[in-house]
């Protein structure tokens, strides 16, 4: 199962740290002037974002890492950090802004556990490669970048040069889209991917920049752009994924009667990847881990599981 890889290694993520206003169960939206208001019975927020969701899972299994991102001097703010703290997620490389309040999104959930958004973008729109530094950036074995299409002053040409720059000094680079304020561009997208380890998408967005291709398609495309290895993560229908030479499929770990919300699943499944990655897991297995996180993940609203309960569900699965 294992490789002689080391069993520790230092971790950065980069991208969203933001507040998330989760509310369930949406059966509709409010429309002007016809049926303005309604009511939710759930309300619950936390620290959110593709680089906290993914830390916070990765400090919870007993990883050092740290989150790279920008928040406002403000109530979210300052309830992200220590979040993050709290968790054992180092935050000396959380910058604050002075001028921005902290990006905030509102999370619809639907009755069938889907959801919607609805989003502030905030000091995220400040944060740009001007504020890192490289040197402490790149002191890590593994760098993820969770979240293209939402950071626009990194995106594209500045964070090809950060990933490039990140592979030359040894370092392990994973790539995670969303649905951010600059929209799903594949000229930006298929810019970075040749700097890229380990590509992480939803399939859902793959299919909305590439509406014609099948899922095996998609993994040959982003091969043959450059990434080294490329894993889409499917929802309900589990993950599929290539270490550019054979095909691997796993499906879903949980049963949608059993899922609860699938806010950060995606962020969770990556931590769970890169766990196996430092553990020195073979990619299926990597990939196995990835779906036992975020099972986890799926029968709670926002981070509710335990380090103890991701690592039972994972020492289970493993042992021996």
């Amino acid at each position: 199962m294992k490789s002689n890889k080391s069993s520790f290694n230092k971790i950065h993520c980069l991208g969203g740290a933001l507040a998330d206003l989760i509310v369930s169960p949406i059966k509709s939206y409010p429309e002007p002037k016809l049926n303005t208001n309604i009511f939710v019975e759930n309300l619950s927020y936390s620290a959110g974002g593709g680089a906290v969701n993914s830390a916070q899972a990765l400090a919870k299994l007993d990883l050092e890492v740290s989150v790279f991102s920008k928040v406002g001097n403000d109530p979210f703010g300052h309830m992200i950090v220590k979040s993050l703290s709290d968790n054992g997620v180092d935050v000396t490389n959380i910058l604050v802004s002075e001028t921005g309040h902290t990006s905030t999104v509102i999370v619809g959930v639907h009755e069938d556990a889907d959801r919607s958004f609805i989003s502030y973008h905030g000091s995220l729109s400040e944060y740009s490669h001007s504020d890192l530094t490289t040197e402490n950036l790149f002191d890590c074995s593994y760098l993820l970048y969770s979240d293209l299409f939402n950071l626009p002053l990194i995106d594209g040409k500045p964070l090809a040069v950060l990933l490039d720059g990140a592979k030359q000094q040894g370092v392990i680079t994973l790539l995670d889209a969303t649905w951010g304020i600059s929209g799903l561009r594949p000229d930006i997208f298929e810019e970075v991917l040749p700097y890229v380890d380990y590509l992480l998408p939803s399939v859902d967005e793959c299919r909305i920049m590439y509406p014609e291709k099948s899922d095996e398609q998609l993994i040959e495309l982003f091969l043959k752009k450059g990434a080294h290895a490329v894993i889409l993560k499917r929802g309900s229908q589990g993950v599929i994924g290539s270490d550019g030479s054979n095909i691997y499929k796993l499906p879903a770990l949980k049963k949608d009667r059993e899922i609860v919300d699938t806010t950060g699943a995606g962020d969770s499944f990556n931590a769970g990847f890169l766990y196996g990655l430092v553990q020195g897991y073979e990619f299926s297995d990597c990939l196995k881990a990835g779906s036992i996180v975020a099972g986890c993940s799926l029968m709670g609203t926002g981070a509710w599981y335990s380090g103890d309960d991701l690592k039972r569900e994972l020492s289970t699965a493993f042992k021996g």
